[in-house]
């Protein structure tokens, strides 16, 4: 912990399992994924996205569409770690150059492969 205070957002179907961390600040438990998501965004100040499967990604996108589309003005950092997310920032290049996506959207997404030079360009820490 460190002083630092954490917040948990867990669906009942993964909290009912016994998979909820109990020793952390606060815990909110919410109906499904959907709500997750939902509550992760209310209360974040800032997302870093870490490496993780398709239900990170999934996170990442929404988060990155709702600023892109002015939701919230919420920063959007993914921590590289060692090259995990090449393939899906050059999917956004991608997009971008197909006409799929505006230019400014990866200026939306700050990336590092260190946590806190990430923290240092998102001007987090």
């Amino acid at each position: 912990h460190h002083g630092g205070n954490v917040i948990g957002v867990i669906p009942t179907l993964i909290a009912d399992r016994e998979l909820a961390h109990k020793n952390i600040s606060q815990l909110h438990v919410v109906a499904s994924m959907s709500e997750r998501k939902t509550k992760m965004i209310e209360l974040a100040d800032a997302f870093i996205t870490l490496p993780g499967g398709v239900g990170t990604m999934d996170e990442f996108f929404e988060v990155l569409a709702f600023t892109h589309l002015g939701v919230n003005e919420k920063l959007v950092g993914v921590l590289n770690v060692n090259g995990y997310y090449n393939t899906m920032l050059e999917f956004v290049d991608h997009s971008v150059a197909e006409g799929f996506v505006p230019s400014h959207v990866k200026e939306l997404i700050v990336v590092d492969e260190d946590p806190k030079q990430l923290l240092l360009k998102m001007k987090l820490s």
